[in-house]
């Protein structure tokens, strides 16, 4: 077996799923993309789920009355050319940032067409890995912060966005009070959208700009392997030496609680938190616990096991530990939350004491 337990997999079974996956990515990339089509008869974009069999006890079966596996708008043909490609270069029907702030947009909410960017590599603006939302809006036209700590992005940012005006970048290292503040200070108080993604306790960077005052309307993060209620965080660190390490999603929605937002949905590997009074505008969005929207947006994606980047996949790799046993539910929260404590021994590793798995966040 390639792990032990009884979540393990053998090489057959996972050289199946590869197999598998890469058959259904490739009939997804390979959908015909004419403009102003419907999407193919039984398929839900969006649905993209690794085959049931493949993962531990029923983990990725969903009931029809948690289909479609995705929010949408009322009154609205999905229609293909809708449909963005997120951080796994896949078409999805999440919907995106530009259609969540025109929907604010069109229930009377005023946008303030500004959007901060922790990370904003060389701004560009691509699907992938590297796939940014932030830079998107700043290209489209809308104002804002950018931050860059690595040195070789700074002449291209610089070339990419010299001569705007409504626009500021930040390069060089930052801290959490140190952002916060020039936020608080060059920021609206309601941003369009807080987009974090320094791999250095980047939920430190949310709680502080959240503290500070600032009410972004949308937040986008990159997150850890661990499902809901498991919070694993690491402290800031202030060193020249780079680091690599994220935080689980439920340290996020600890974090962000006292301050109005929920979990809207994941995508792959990045969550998308929304303000609370913002969220009353999008339909259906009870529709899933957090932790069911974690099982469909990462934890049932194909490349979850697969793609080199994924936290999966940097687990079984640096501590030979295979994740796919925090989403069996056969293994009590107990059990997953004393292994977590284990694998993730340079961190904090916690329960979010007020999640409720049995309330529609």
């Amino acid at each position: 077996a390639c792990f032990g337990g009884p979540w393990s997999s053998s090489w057959a079974t996972a050289l199946a799923a590869g197999q598998n996956a890469t058959v259904e990515l490739n009939r997804v990339s390979m959908l015909p993309m004419r403009r102003g089509t419907s999407a193919p008869q039984g398929y839900l974009p969006g649905q993209l789920l690794i085959d049931p069999k493949l993962v531990p006890n029923g983990s990725c079966e969903f009931s029809d009355d948690k289909k479609p596996l995705f929010v949408g708008l009322p009154g609205r043909a999905r229609r293909l050319q809708d449909r963005w490609q997120d951080g796994s270069v896949h078409f999805v029907d999440h919907l995106s940032m530009e259609q969540l702030l025109n929907h604010f947009q069109e229930n009377g909410v005023e946008l303030s067409r500004h959007a901060i960017n922790l990370g904003a590599a060389e701004g560009h603006c691509i699907p992938g890995l590297i796939y940014d939302p932030a830079n998107c809006l700043l290209l489209s036209g809308f104002g804002g912060l950018l931050f860059e700590g690595m040195e070789r992005a700074f002449e291209p940012l610089r070339k990419r966005f010299e001569g705007r005006g409504d626009t500021r970048l930040l390069l060089g290292m930052t801290s959490p009070q140190s952002a916060a503040k020039h936020i608080s200070e060059s920021s609206p108080p309601s941003p369009d959208l807080l987009k974090v993604d320094l791999d250095n306790c980047d939920v430190c960077f949310v709680e502080e700009i959240l503290r500070s005052g600032s009410r972004p309307k949308l937040i986008h993060v990159e997150i850890a392997d661990p499902p809901p209620p498991i919070v694993v965080r690491y402290p800031f660190h202030s060193g020249p030496e780079s680091i690599h390490r994220l935080s689980s999603l439920s340290s996020y929605l600890e974090a962000t609680r006292p301050f109005g937002y929920s979990l809207l949905h994941v995508e792959y590997m990045n969550a998308v938190l929304i303000r609370n009074d913002l969220a009353a505008l999008i339909p259906d969005i009870k529709r899933h616990t957090d932790e069911e929207k974690w099982r469909i947006g990462y934890y049932c994606h194909p490349l979850r096991t697969m793609l080199r980047w994924s936290p999966s996949v940097a687990l079984r790799r640096y501590k030979t530990f295979d994740s796919a046993i925090f989403g069996d539910p056969s293994i009590k929260l107990e059990e997953r939350f004393r292994l977590a404590k284990e694998v993730f021994t340079d961190g904090s590793v916690t329960l979010d004491s007020l999640y409720d798995p049995w309330q529609k966040q």
